[in-house]
C-alpha cells in the first residue's frame, strides 16, 4: 500500500518561503498557504508546485488553516505565536514555529498546556545550532573546567527593520526574544548549563521611533541548578549583547576565555534557514526539544525582567 503523502500548511509567506523549501524537499507537501499579502501567497504558491497540476488553498485568515494538515509552520508577526500553536496543538498537528515561541510567561504556560493535552508537538526554528560556528564553539567548550568568560554578540545590522516594518509597530517586540535568543540557546545547548542574570544595561540609542530598547547588554553567571537557585560553583560568567543599533552586515560573535587563552568564532549568517525544520520532520537529534525550548524561553523572560 502507497504511503500516505504527509501535508504542511505555512501561516505568514516573508520567511515561511524558506519552510516551503524545506517541506518540498522533505516530500511534504504544501497545500495551505496563509498570509495577510496575497502577492506573498503567489510567490509562495510558486515554490510548492513541481508539477503543473498541483494545487494549493490560499487563505487570508489563520484559522481556516487549523487542523487541515498534518504539520503547522508558523511565520507570522511575534504577537501572533503564541495563539496560534495553541491552536495548533489543541489540533493535534505538528507545530513548527519561528522564534520565539511567544512574548512571555503567561503565554508559554498556555503553550505547555495544551501541549500536554494534544498528540500534537511543537519546535522551534534555531538554525544556529545546525552550523559549523556551533561545532567548533562546542569543541572547543568540550572541556567546560577550562572556561572562565563567554562574551556572545548578536550583530543585528538591520536597524532599518526596527525604525519600518512589523517590528515597528510591533506591541513589545525585544531584539533578545527576536535576535539574542538564538545566542542563549547555543549557550544553554551547548554548556548543559543554566544561565541566572546578574545585571542587564541598555536603551534606545538610535531609533526613536521604536518603543523599545536596539542595544541591550546582559551579564550573567551559571548554575547546575533551576533559572531561580542562583549562581553556583560553576566558574562561568559571561555576557551577551543584543546589537540591533546600525546598518551592517548581520553577524554572530562568540568570544571564549579559558585558562588556555582567548578564541573568537564568528558567523556571518550562513545556516540553512531550513535545517532545523529538516530536522524536526525526521525526528533527528539536534533541534530544540520541549523542555529545551521551555527552559530556553524563560531564561530570556528571566533576562527581560
Amino acid at each position: 500500500m502507497p504511503r500516505r503523502t504527509r501535508t504542511a500548511a505555512i501561516i505568514g509567506l516573508g520567511v515561511g518561503q524558506q519552510h516551503v523549501r524545506a517541506y518540498k524537499e522533505m516530500g511534504v507537501k504544501v497545500t495551505h498557504l496563509c498570509d495577510f499579502d496575497d502577492k506573498k501567497a503567489e510567490a509562495a504558491a510558486l515554490l510548492t508546485k513541481p508539477k503543473k497540476d498541483d494545487t494549493y488553498f490560499w487563505h487570508p485568515d489563520w484559522r481556516e488553516v487549523i487542523g487541515e494538515t498534518d504539520y503547522l509552520s508558523i511565520a507570522s508577526y511575534d504577537q501572533f505565536h503564541a495563539e496560534q500553536v495553541i491552536a495548533g496543538l489543541n489540533a493535534d498537528q505538528r507545530v513548527f514555529c519561528e522564534k520565539p515561541l511567544c512574548l512571555n510567561q503567561d503565554e508559554l504556560d498556555a503553550i505547555a498546556h495544551a501541549a500536554s493535552n494534544s498528540t500534537g508537538d511543537v519546535g522551534i526554528n534555531l538554525p544556529l545550532r545546525h552550523t559549523g560556528f556551533a561545532d567548533d564553539i562546542r569543541t572547543f567548550l568540550s572541556n567546560r573546567d577550562g572556561i572562565c568568560f563567554v562574551r556572545a554578540v548578536y550583530h543585528y545590522g538591520r536597524n532599518r527593520k526596527l525604525r519600518n516594518g512589523w517590528r515597528a509597530d510591533c506591541p513589545g517586540y525585544s531584539i533578545l526574544l527576536g535576535g539574542g535568543v538564538h545566542l542563549v540557546d547555543l549557550i544553554l545547548w551547548i554548556t548543559g548549563l543554566q544561565l541566572i542574570t546578574l545585571s542587564v544595561m541598555g536603551g534606545n540609542f538610535c531609533t526613536p521611533t521604536f518603543d523599545g530598547m536596539d542595544y541591550m547588554e546582559i551579564n550573567f553567571g551559571a548554575t547546575t541548578g533551576s533559572v531561580n537557585s542562583g549562581p553556583d560553583q560553576t566558574g562561568l560568567v559571561g555576557t551577551l549583547v543584543c546589537d540591533f543599533t546600525t546598518d551592517h552586515d548581520h553577524y554572530h560573535e562568540f568570544t571564549i576565555i579559558s585558562k588556555a587563552g582567548k578564541t573568537t568564532h564568528i558567523n556571518r549568517d550562513s545556516s540553512d534557514k531550513g535545517a532545523a525544520l529538516k530536522d524536526f520532520l525526521e525526528g533527528g537529534k539536534t533541534h530544540a526539544k520541549p523542555y529545551e525550548i521551555v527552559r530556553l524561553m524563560e531564561t530570556c523572560f528571566s533576562m527581560k525582567e
